[in-house]
């Protein structure tokens, strides 16, 4: 990037300058997010009105981080002092060294509501964990300068004493995290003592936009400042200025807040006009050769984090897109100030839009170079098998294509195909959600080959899952952290399972690809109890009273699912893979001896081995197939998956006759069978041949397939999965099936929501009412009960101990 003394004729207008502002030769985008939580409101009194958001700044950090990571986008993150530290103390008085400002307008102490605590106690007031996050991101990020207690720097009531003293503490503790603070934001954008922040080093601050209704009066500014947010239109371009050894960087738009209990015009501003405004920001700065500068606070996000999330997520997208072109350059403000000083940068990093293997569709003339985009396709047009002699519709051709991590050619190809024919989109949305599948479909939609034949509403919709599924699990992983700690510091030995195992080995890390709904750990049957008093003694409480507690530890295996009060966070401590009433029967000892050790953010705890994790999502696959098909989809992808990776890895002789796994090969084979059939999962053909029972009925797997694994089994949706359409099951055990108690309603509510008399009535009258449809159809299709019976027979010798005795219809 080169510089030019040339002044553009907007810099006159937009800010007050210096005898000369240089002219960039691209547009730039930079980022400054201002990380604060509780010292934000210190100024007026408001931190307990913000508690919801603060409790959830955490989780809009995460997701902040995941964002520069997925668009490779380096930002400025400017840090309050205070929240480096992990604790304070009030012995010797509160920071006796930092010089307290005296503003007229504020009463005490300026650090009165200083906690003096500690992170732990306090989480909202310090942050080590929040720095420590943003240093991790794969992306290198600035750690900048918020002062040290949100200080209003512009006021007279701050002297520079005051501020000197600030910026001392700050500096200071900055070196001891080995950061070098070279940017800084004032608190309140309220500007004032530059030479102070050159005297400690600093290079550039965030100053503020000149805008076109600074000079009106107060009642019509706010007027004008609402209209201005309101409408979708470019904010101003902007242009660095730098005046005594200090560059000023001017902010361009603010990213507003949109809490729903607050009554204010941030919470009515459309995300699809902030996101406008970014997008058509950043492409006037790309027009004028100028800077777009957008900031905001984690808080800001937190405050709403879905639909805000959504609405940064597509507007970082356009810029990274931009970027990609060669149209934009991206920048931290320490970066832009290095280019401006003439010093070597890193050249812009690029992104891929496609996964890699896969061939990219130009949305231009894509019908041209692939013709059988136009045509009506089938799936033996495309070379996709017809699974057992189904037949299947487009929007479900749709699902097995994107039920996989990566796109293969083949599957590339026919998700490319189907895009272009009017397939009903609400079903295939309602169907990934159905089968935990919208993170994957979300991943391969959002490429730029399919992106614009898929309508908005449900991009929108797969969007906001990804965002909510990769916000949540960040917070699970910070929570498994400590549970794994607590654990190992007490010498219990734990398996992490299902998500919380998959996402990091299986899913490449990427947190919003597989929902995780809690957090599975196997532990040995002679430490259960203790690993649930260790989590009870930190906050964690169990959902059911203590006689279900009992019936899941001594008939599930499973201790009652804990979780702390206002966390979403859900433990569930295991035993076993399977219920003692299951009829999958295996000795849990051979998923033990195939342990490995492993780490999840430093902390050590064991895995399962590439064999026995293959065993645990086949059982965990094949075991719901009894009831229902709810997630099965998503299941099947595990397995897949699982063999994509490790196939070479996997000891396939372990389920041979004598072998340790040989009680499994009916549900291991029932599971590959499927997996390879439906997802063309590269199931070697002599394990295949060596699994096969030597009865097998493919007609009875077609039928499983339909009605249990591709079908939407209204009975087990409208009980919220504890039903089933298996005719073998619901007769066992009919009232407890049927009938909720309070207790059981609370288990099933989300965790610390209130459970009513109405809700219990409502709820029970509700499976009544399902119960009965479920009578009236197998007195109406009593044909439609046979195959429910046939099914279970079916699986039931699959589940059989040999796995062999395959029945044939």
């Amino acid at each position: 990037m080169t510089l030019t003394p040339e002044r553009d004729v907007e810099v006159a207008v937009q800010q007050e300058s210096s005898a000369e502002v240089p002219t960039l030769d691209s547009g730039v985008f930079t980022m400054s997010i201002d990380t604060e939580m509780a010292w934000g409101m210190l100024h007026n009194h408001q931190v307990e009105s913000h508690r919801y958001a603060y409790d959830r700044v955490r989780e809009a950090v995460d997701f902040l981080v995941h964002l520069m990571e997925k668009y490779e986008i380096r930002s400025t993150w400017a840090f309050i002092g205070h929240l480096m530290l992990d604790s304070c103390s009030s012995e010797g008085g509160k920071h006796p060294g930092i010089v307290r400002p005296q503003y007229e307008w504020f009463e005490g102490d300026w650090f009165d509501q200083d906690p003096a605590s500690s992170v732990k106690d306090d989480p909202i007031w310090y942050g080590p964990d929040l720095l420590e996050r943003v240093r991790a991101c794969k992306v290198p990020q600035e750690i900048g300068s918020h002062t040290f207690s949100h200080i209003t720097v512009g006021d007279p009531g701050c002297t520079k004493e005051a501020f000197d003293s600030d910026l001392s503490e700050c500096t200071r503790i900055a070196s001891q995290n080995g950061i070098n603070l070279r940017s800084f934001v004032y608190p309140r954008n309220k500007i004032g003592l530059q030479r102070t922040l050159v005297e400690h080093g600093f290079e550039s601050y965030r100053g503020n936009l000149r805008r076109w209704y600074d000079d009106y009066g107060r009642v019509l500014f706010s007027i004008a400042h609402k209209i201005d947010n309101f409408l979708p239109i470019a904010p101003p371009v902007v242009y660095p200025d730098k005046d005594d050894g200090l560059w000023n960087i001017p902010a361009s738009y603010y990213y507003p807040h949109s809490e729903p209990s607050l009554r204010d015009w941030g919470r009515r501003l459309p995300i699809w006009v902030r996101e406008a405004k970014i997008r058509r920001g950043v492409d006037k700065a790309i027009e004028k050769n100028g800077i777009f500068h957008l900031w905001f606070h984690p808080f800001n996000l937190a405050s709403n984090l879905e639909p805000l999330g959504r609405g940064l997520d597509r507007a970082l997208a356009h810029v990274a897109r931009m970027r990609d072109a060669g149209k934009l350059k991206v920048m931290s403000m320490s970066d832009l100030v290095d280019v401006l000083e003439g010093a070597p940068i890193e050249e812009q990093p690029s992104r891929a839009h496609a996964p890699t293997s896969v061939p990219v569709i130009s949305t231009d003339s894509d019908e041209e170079e692939h013709p059988v985009a136009a045509a009506h396709v089938s799936a033996g047009e495309m070379k996709w098998p017809e699974p057992m002699g189904l037949k299947l519709s487009l929007e479900d051709l749709a699902l097995l294509a994107m039920a996989r991590k990566d796109l293969d050619e083949q599957a590339f190809h026919l998700l490319h195909s189907i895009t272009h024919q009017p397939i009903d989109w609400n079903r295939v949305v309602e169907s990934a959600e159905w089968h935990k599948l919208r993170g994957l479909a979300y991943r391969h939609l959002s490429t730029p080959a399919f992106e614009a034949h898929v309508p908005p509403a449900a991009m929108d919709v797969l969007r906001s899952n990804y965002i909510r599924n990769t916000a949540r699990q960040m917070f699970f992983e910070r929570e498994l952290s400590g549970v794994l700690q607590l654990f190992k510091d007490n010498g219990i030995e734990a398996i992490l399972m299902k998500g919380a195992a998959l996402v990091p080995e299986i899913y490449d890390d990427d947190r919003g690809l597989r929902p995780m709904g809690d957090v599975d750990i196997i532990v040995r049957t002679d430490r259960a109890l203790d690993a649930d008093k260790l989590l009870r003694d930190i906050g964690f409480r169990p959902g059911v009273d203590e006689e279900e507690q009992e019936r899941m530890r001594v008939i599930d295996r499973q201790l009652a699912a804990l979780a702390r009060p206002g966390s979403p966070v859900v433990v569930e401590i295991h035993t076993h893979l399977v219920a003692t009433d299951s009829p999958i029967r295996f000795d849990i000892n051979t998923i033990w001896e195939r342990t490995v050790p492993h780490e999840t953010n430093g902390v050590a705890h064991l895995t399962l081995d590439p064999t026995a994790l293959l065993v645990a999502q086949t059982v965990n696959f094949m075991k719901d197939r009894r009831f229902y098909s709810y997630s099965a989809l998503g299941q099947l992808c595990d397995v897949a998956e699982v063999v994509r990776k490790y196939s070479d890895e996997i000891d396939w002789d372990a389920f041979k006759p004598g072998g340790e796994f040989a009680d499994l090969r009916g549900v291991v084979f029932g599971s590959l069978f499927m997996a390879r059939g439906l997802l063309l999962a590269p199931v070697p053909e002599d394990v295949i041949e060596m699994l096969t029972p030597e009865r097998f009925s493919v007609h009875m797997a077609a039928t499983m397939v339909r009605d249990r694994v591709l079908g939407k089994d209204w009975l087990a949706k409208d009980l919220g999965g504890a039903g089933t359409t298996s005719a073998w099951k619901l007769p066992a055990s009919m009232l407890r099936r049927i009938f909720l108690s309070r207790s059981q309603l609370e288990y099933r509510s989300r965790p610390g929501e209130a459970v009513t008399s109405k809700d219990l009535v409502v709820q029970n009258l509700k499976r009544m009412g399902v119960t009965a449809k479920f009578a009236a159809r197998s007195i109406l299709r009593p044909d439609r009960l046979y195959e429910d019976l046939s099914v279970d027979r079916w699986l039931k010798s699959l589940y059989e101990p040999d796995g062999q005795s395959g029945q044939t219809r």
